[in-house]
């Protein structure tokens, strides 16, 4: 699952899903750092699979950043 990469904290699958529609960043609910979406992720996300790991497994691969690392 899908923890904070600063304080650890397992984060609810509606958090992800929450990050997973903003490119600003989400904060987390425990600690207060602000957490994006990992450039591993983003590309995994962007091969094609969009739509299965999206629905399906989104939750369980999202790995989160302390830096905003999007994709240009």
């Amino acid at each position: 699952m899908t923890n904070c990469a600063n304080c650890n904290r397992k984060w609810r699958i509606r958090e992800v899903w929450a990050l997973g529609f903003t490119h600003k960043g989400k904060n987390c609910a425990h600690c207060g750092k602000r957490q994006y979406i990992s450039a591993d992720t983003q590309n995994l996300l962007t091969l094609g699979y969009l739509s299965l790991v999206f629905v399906v497994v989104l939750p369980f691969l999202v790995k989160l950043s302390n830096e905003n690392e999007r994709l240009v």
